[in-house]
């Protein structure tokens, strides 16, 4: 009888050993406004049946925590809190809670509640951040310098190419967060922009580019040296078949039978 409640109680404390240990939400997720929120546990080895009560809530800084939805395993009922009603869904197999239609006021700290059957609790908590969504990037240009942004979007980083590769750091210096492209004083060339700009704007969620042409006087100017380049190396050849085919043509009248 005694080694029988031994065994009983000791496979009790293993069992919620495991869960403490196998109940895992991610760290953090971002998700975009308007998107669906998908948390999806690790529960561990053991089956949902283990559970009595399913509970997730929503939790903010500064205010209360509000209950999203609790599911009792008796009975299989699931109970939606009224603000989510038309828009969360749960998994009872998994306990995966979903959340369509995201906004703002959405992010938050999302906390997880499993009760067993003793009235024990294991918990498991993420961090949800909501990201609006990148609007195209627009660049702006003046002579020397170009500047990209977005009218929308969280957290946006910004790189540069010029003419699908990367920006020389001795011809060009780029700000800190990457919104400004201009010419460097080391630049070898006029103070002038010239060729195909793309600016990529993205963050942890999307990526968006546009790209700019600057084909100013200076680009013209240049044009037109490397034609006349061209040109000047042409001639010499030119000249020099000409006088070729002329030569050919001299001896051939003169070798011509009467």
């Amino acid at each position: 009888m005694a080694l029988g409640c031994c065994l009983c109680l000791t496979g009790l404390l293993l069992v919620q050993l495991d869960l403490a240990q196998g109940l895992q939400l991610p760290e953090q997720l971002i998700v975009l406004r308007g998107h669906s929120l998908v948390l999806k546990p690790v529960l561990g080895s053991f089956p949902s049946q283990h559970f009595h009560l399913v509970t997730w809530k929503r939790e903010k800084a500064g205010q209360q925590p509000v209950r999203i939805l609790i599911y009792q395993s008796e009975g299989n009922i699931t109970y939606l809190s009224q603000p989510f009603s038309n828009r969360a869904g749960f998994d009872t197999e998994y306990f995966t809670l979903t959340l369509r239609n995201i906004t703002v006021a959405d992010s938050g700290e999302y906390l997880l509640t499993l009760t067993l059957p003793d009235g024990s609790e294991h918990s498991a908590t993420t961090r949800v951040a909501v990201y609006e969504p990148l609007s195209d990037p627009q660049i702006s240009a003046d002579v020397s310098s170009l500047h990209c942004s977005v009218l929308g979007g969280s957290a946006p980083r910004f790189s540069w190419l010029l003419d699908g590769a990367p920006i020389s750091n001795h011809s060009y210096t780029i700000s800190s967060e990457g919104r400004n492209l201009s010419l460097s004083p080391r630049h070898p060339h006029p103070a002038a922009l010239c060729g195909e700009f793309t600016c990529t704007a993205h963050n942890e969620m999307e990526t968006r580019t546009v790209s700019f042409s600057a084909q100013g006087p200076h680009c013209t100017v240049q044009d037109r040296h490397h034609l006349a380049l061209l040109w000047i190396l042409l001639i010499p050849v030119v000249i020099l078949a000409v006088g070729v085919c002329y030569w050919c043509f001299r001896r051939g009248s003169r070798q011509a039978p009467l």
